[in-house]
């Protein structure tokens, strides 16, 4: 005997895995020209890192957001004005319940 409310149909896989592949796509690292220009904080890649003796992945890769003021990105912790970043990714959520949570 089968529990028909427990079975799922081909269709609801296909959607699934169709679903899954859409939010990996959204996590990989993205033309710069297509993050977001709203002061939203992303993931940005700095190659230029290595010009301030940085040349490690991790101090490539840095938390910024696009100012419209002076039409520019602003990396933290970088002092250059105007850092040329090539590539962008979502910054991560914070955590369900904190104040920071929207």
């Amino acid at each position: 005997m089968h529990d028909d409310a427990h079975m799922i149909t081909i269709r609801e896989l296909e959607d699934a895995k169709a679903r899954i592949e859409e939010l990996e796509a959204a996590q990989e690292w993205q033309p710069i020209e297509t993050a977001p220009k709203d002061g939203t904080m992303v993931f940005v890649w700095w190659p230029d890192a290595e010009r301030f003796g940085k040349a490690s992945s991790e101090t490539r890769i840095k938390l910024g957001r696009f100012l419209h003021i002076i039409q520019a990105w602003s990396l933290g912790g970088v002092k250059e004005r105007s850092p040329v970043v090539t590539h962008w990714r979502p910054f991560f959520d914070t955590p369900k319940g904190t104040d920071d949570d929207g």
